[in-house]
């Protein structure tokens, strides 16, 4: 598996390295990872890859080359802090 680092002049979106994960959108009924500006869900391709799985904070892509790993803000612990979320917002279904 390759780890992706979006940092540096390929981050940019339509550039020719990697692609970027820009946001990941989570509801109950489905996940939408938002890569160089398009909305794509498992199965969607993009660059030639196909997106196997969206986290919460991470996708997975296969492609011709073996698996890549996004991920929004490399390198930082998502754990929680102990703060509290007062309201949610829900995605709408399509």
């Amino acid at each position: 598996m390759t780890d992706v680092d979006p940092v540096g002049e390929s981050a940019a979106p339509g550039a020719g390295g990697t692609p970027v994960l820009q946001s990941v959108l989570v509801s109950e009924a489905r996940r939408i990872a938002v890569i160089d500006g398009q909305l794509l869900e498992v199965g969607d391709r993009v660059r030639g890859l196909v997106v196997k799985r969206i986290g919460d904070a991470d996708v997975l892509l296969d492609g011709p080359g073996g698996t890549v790993a996004l991920r929004l803000l490399p390198g930082v612990d998502r754990r929680a802090t102990g703060a509290r979320v007062t309201k949610t917002m829900k995605m709408a279904k399509p």
